[in-house]
């Protein structure tokens, strides 16, 4: 099991964002989001060892992504668009529409 969804106990209590459930992570990969039932369990390919920095979840279905960046990683277009680039393929896979990057 994924230490950190033990450690910060975000299995029985993700964190709220109205009525979707928030997961501030970055050290758990998509696989173990998968393996304990946080996202839909299907076949993710290569993007299941992908690790992402947040996800907005209602019941499986994965309505946001974030990725989150340094201040000094995040000033110019080139490196914003950097950021969204990094997560899109794994929003593609996820099926959600929408990518936050800050």
């Amino acid at each position: 099991m994924s230490e950190e969804l033990l450690q910060r106990n975000l299995l029985e209590s993700p964190g709220k964002i109205g009525i979707w459930d928030f997961y501030n992570i970055g050290a758990t990969s998509v696989k173990t989001l998968k393996e304990y039932g946080i996202i839909r369990n299907v076949d993710y390919g290569e993007v299941e060892k992908k690790k992402i920095d947040g996800l907005i979840v209602q019941r499986k279905k994965v309505i946001a992504v974030i990725e989150y960046k340094k201040p000094s990683e995040f000033r110019t277009l080139s490196q914003q668009e950097k950021a969204i680039k990094q997560e899109i393929q794994v929003a593609k896979k996820l099926d959600s529409k929408i990518i936050i990057a800050t």
